[in-house]
């Protein structure tokens, strides 16, 4: 596979390679966004980022996924369900601005979003870290 095909930025680089061990929520991404664009306004930083979202998950890199949460009985939070979503339910999620303030849902606590890299986006982070899989 060659690299240069997906014409990655520097912060699109970063971005897969923060999502190599976890999930990336959207607020990372703008907390990121505002430390690498301290001179940008917060209107700028944010369609940075939105702009870097859009950018990995239109090239198949990474996929935005909602995240069902439950509280166990043990007061941690295990993942009930997982799905990768539609364009145009990121497109809406990603124009209210409170999603990129918190970690969770507005309306609903128990759902989070974060940006997971897709079989593309592992096969891509392979070569960015130079491994070898043996057949």
């Amino acid at each position: 596979m060659n690299l240069d095909q997906f014409k990655l930025s520097e912060d699109e680089r970063s971005l897969l390679i923060e999502m190599t061990d976890f999930g990336v929520p959207l607020y990372e991404v703008l907390g990121d966004v505002r430390i690498a664009y301290p001179d940008s306004s917060s209107i700028d930083q944010l369609e940075i980022a939105k702009r870097l979202v859009y950018s990995v998950i239109e090239k198949g890199l990474a996929s935005l996924c909602k995240i069902t949460v439950e509280n166990t009985h043990y007061n941690t939070y295990e993942v009930n369900d997982s799905m990768s979503m539609f364009v145009d339910d990121i497109k809406d999620l990603m124009s209210q601005a409170i999603n990129w303030e918190q970690s969770s849902d507005a309306f609903d606590s128990s759902i989070s979003y974060e940006l997971a890299p897709t079989e593309l986006g592992e096969k891509v982070l392979d070569e960015i870290f130079n491994i070898k899989h043996s057949n």
